[in-house]
């Protein structure tokens, strides 16, 4: 770690220290892509759902809540205040009128084409001192932390 104010402190634990480096890496990633958007009203969270919505074309509020390990409430809040801003629209659906289906409006496909490289390019930046194995594998590693993880939380 070439900042000394990172450096561990001994007595952390490892799992500790993982924890706080994701946290701190996905809040430095965001505060890139904030600064390059400039007065925009997208959030890290925001974006990942609208993110979610260009794979998942009719998904519901709880799939994103499944998804995005959230819980229902803030979903509904962000995907309320991404209806009103134009990112997203909500439908009832045709086969179940319990179940509303959300889409990305244009504008919502435009943040994410427009974000997408700036990501892109937050991660080259990050990944440029490890050689293309080295890549390979931590991404390999982070997926599969990932999987484990999903497969706790739906053991709880």
């Amino acid at each position: 770690m070439k900042n000394s104010s990172r450096k561990p402190n001994p007595s952390d634990s490892q799992e500790m220290m993982m924890a706080l480096e994701l946290s701190i890496l996905a809040r430095q990633g965001w505060a890139y892509v904030s600064q390059q958007l400039g007065n925009s009203k997208i959030s890290g969270v925001l974006y990942h759902i609208l993110t979610y919505l260009s794979k998942h074309p009719n998904a519901s509020q709880d799939d994103l809540t499944h998804a995005l390990s959230m819980d229902k409430s803030s979903i509904a809040k962000i995907t309320a205040k991404a209806v009103e801003d134009g990112y997203i629209k909500r439908v009832r659906s045709k086969t179940d009128r319990r179940r509303y289906e959300l889409n990305l409006t244009a504008k919502g496909k435009n943040a994410v084409a427009r974000i997408r490289p700036m990501l892109a390019r937050w991660q080259k930046n990050l990944l440029n001192n490890m050689t293309r194995a080295e890549q390979k594998q931590f991404l390999s590693s982070l997926t599969e932390m990932g999987e484990i993880s999903d497969a706790l939380m739906r053991k709880n």
